[in-house]
């Protein structure tokens, strides 16, 4: 029984870093993160504060929350990795079950890197979701990896959402570089509505359309998403 389940959790792992990624670069925000492919996004220039989301259409549920993650970034002068770290705490305490979790560093293609594990309540859903949280500090800005997934989806998200988080990169500032900010092509839907909730720092939940028209703008996150 013992070796079964080293097995499973082996064949669980490889599942995991067998997918497919892509390599989402943001030039304007100066940052590049590898997401998975098949997966849903928008990117969100005209937001001050969340530049990507995404979510697992595979996992959704009409009545249950999907896997879904966004990077934020906001400027907020005289931090280090270490107190925007304890400020992304304070800032997700909404709703928040029990204490912290878990938390834990990385050394991120040179950037230190703060992360945690938190579990909230989702009013009106009658769910429970758990977080990952991620935050770099670099030059007065604050970039910010948010994961969700509902508790029954735990052992199936979280090796993914550090495996997300762990590929982040800053980018040096270009001059006059274009402006990047591409989708893999697979970021398709054919209409598909599920509620959503915003990160616990943005407070709420949203119903969030993911539209067949649209080539790569499929996930409709408000504005209101905002810190």
């Amino acid at each position: 029984m013992k070796y079964l389940l080293v097995i499973c959790c082996l064949l669980w792992q490889m599942s995991v870093k067998a997918q497919s990624f892509y390599i989402y670069k943001d030039t304007v925000s100066n940052f590049s993160i590898s997401v998975p492919e098949t997966w849903k996004y928008q990117a969100t220039p005209d937001s001050p504060s969340m530049k990507i989301a995404g979510v697992n259409v595979s996992s959704m549920d009409e009545k249950r929350v999907p896997d879904n993650f966004n990077v934020a970034v906001f400027k907020h002068p005289g931090l280090n990795t270490d107190s925007a770290f304890s400020l992304l705490q304070k800032m997700t305490k909404r709703n928040r079950l029990q204490a912290v979790k878990d938390t834990g560093t990385y050394w991120v293609n040179g950037e230190k890197m703060r992360w945690f594990e938190d579990m909230h309540a989702v009013p009106n859903m009658n769910d429970t979701i758990c977080g990952s949280y991620f935050v770099v500090y670099r030059k007065g800005f604050v970039y910010m990896i948010t994961g969700i997934s509902r508790i029954s989806r735990l052992k199936e998200s979280r090796d993914l959402f550090h495996q997300i988080a762990q590929s982040f990169e800053l980018l040096k500032p270009g001059g006059k570089t274009i402006p990047q900010r591409t989708l893999p092509k697979a970021a398709k839907s054919k209409g598909v509505t599920a509620a959503i909730p915003l990160p616990p720092y943005a407070g709420g939940v949203s119903v969030c359309t993911l539209s067949g028209e649209a080539s790569q703008q499929e996930l409709s996150l408000p504005v209101s998403a905002r810190l």
